[in-house]
């Protein structure tokens, strides 16, 4: 019942990236930007507009045609979801500062939901839901 409501809601897709030291190998760019997509597409399957996130830049779009297709706006949109996490802090995840840029964020686009694309400790998931 409570996805029932979310279904159609405004969503912010986050993929964080941490650093090589804390990873077990490095991924490189482009599987990072192939999984924020896979992020995406996880979203957008679950009924959730997808807004184009914190990093987004802009990018000239031709038309009305779906952004989805487009694979400039598509890599653009994942670029824009990916968020570097210097270390995982045991408290919420994110640092205060991208703490901070991810609320500023969600105020000033009135978006209700965050699809972090991570696996997250109860404690984590409970302080970022404060």
């Amino acid at each position: 019942m409570r996805l029932a409501r979310l279904f159609g809601t405004r969503c912010l897709v986050v993929h964080p990236v941490l650093p090589h030291r804390y990873a077990l190998h490095s991924k490189g760019i482009k599987t990072e930007v192939y999984l924020a997509e896979e992020a995406i597409g996880l979203a957008k399957s679950a009924g959730w507009e997808v807004d184009y996130g914190v990093n987004f830049q802009s990018v000239e779009e031709e038309g009305e045609k779906d952004q989805w297709l487009d694979e400039e706006l598509r890599e653009s949109i994942a670029l824009g979801s990916i968020l570097r996490v210097r270390s995982a802090n045991s408290t919420n995840f994110l640092g205060k500062g991208q703490l901070a840029s991810v609320q500023r964020h969600l105020a000033s686009s009135h978006i209700p939901l965050v699809f972090i694309n991570s696996a997250l400790s109860p404690l984590q998931l409970r302080n970022l839901e404060k």
